[in-house]
């Protein structure tokens, strides 16, 4: 559907196959973790005893863990949100991205159950290149029971995709997640409320009230599409999809293009070869 997020995909799949959920344990065995418990606030990371993360320290600590690809994208480990948190005036860095693409270091490999708990005022701001911009950049493993709450993601370089206000990319799943308040994001390529661009599986979401903007200008010359990758797929929970599915979500809230000749705006979202 989109050359540039194809490309990336042939590239994930020539080096490994990343599954919803956790991961194989290629990556595990690759895993060099640097976390202590002392980095959070108790738990060991494991499925019955997950690293507990309280406080907006602990939570850039497990941010900044992910991005610095020591701890192999925390493959087959579980944190926990225990309390509310408020990002208010935090410069923001996406958790999980495609700096190390030759060893998958950098992606988010692991599982994020957010307690039933909210996440609000998350601000990210962009001009430069982003594949995957939100609370979560790529996300390859699992991202569930959370809500976020007035979110305001904006990605301005013409070249960038796969923007969300929870997650930018998602490979893994997304379960029981809101997004709501005054939410808004804005991107160019798949640009969507939950999450960007998604190539697996969403699940039992909820945008409400939200707000997505697909600003570029996208050429056509008597009729016939000259460029159409730069306005294109806006939806209020998936911007995108290239595959996997979407299946018990709801969606309140505007999208709308600023450009010319925008292509593929929908309501829950936009899917390409998604199952609805």
């Amino acid at each position: 559907m989109k050359k540039k997020f194809v490309s990336v995909l042939l590239a994930l799949t020539m080096s490994t196959t990343l599954s919803a959920g956790l991961t194989s344990t290629v990556f595990a065995e690759e895993a060099v973790s640097t976390a202590s418990e002392c980095s959070y606030d108790g738990g060991s990371g494991t499925q019955e005893d997950p690293y507990q993360i309280s406080s907006t320290d602990s939570f850039l600590t497990f941010a900044a863990n992910v991005n610095d690809g020591s701890n192999a994208g925390y493959a087959d480990t579980y944190f926990l949100l225990t309390n509310d948190l408020d990002l208010t005036g935090i410069d923001w860095e996406p958790i999980g991205n495609m700096n190390d693409m030759e060893n998958h270091s950098t992606l988010f490999l692991g599982s994020f159950d957010g307690g039933d708990h909210t996440i609000s005022n998350l601000k990210y701001e962009s001009d430069k290149y982003n594949c995957g911009a939100g609370l979560f950049g790529v996300n390859c493993g699992e991202v569930k029971n959370l809500t976020v709450e007035n979110a305001e993601v904006t990605v301005t370089d013409g070249t960038s995709l796969a923007i969300g206000g929870v997650v930018g990319y998602n490979m893994g799943s997304v379960d029981h997640v809101t997004l709501k308040g005054n939410s808004v994001i804005t991107g160019n390529n798949c640009t969507g409320g939950i999450v960007g661009g998604n190539n697996n599986s969403v699940t039992n979401c909820s945008a409400e009230n939200v707000t997505v903007i697909v600003i570029g200008d996208n050429e056509f010359e008597e009729n016939h599409i000259v460029q159409a990758d730069v306005a294109e797929c806006g939806g209020l929970v998936i911007g995108g999809g290239f595959g996997g599915t979407i299946d018990n979500c709801s969606a309140s809230g505007t999208v709308k293009a600023e450009g010319n000749e925008p292509v593929g705006l929908g309501g829950i979202g936009e899917i390409g070869r998604a199952h609805v």
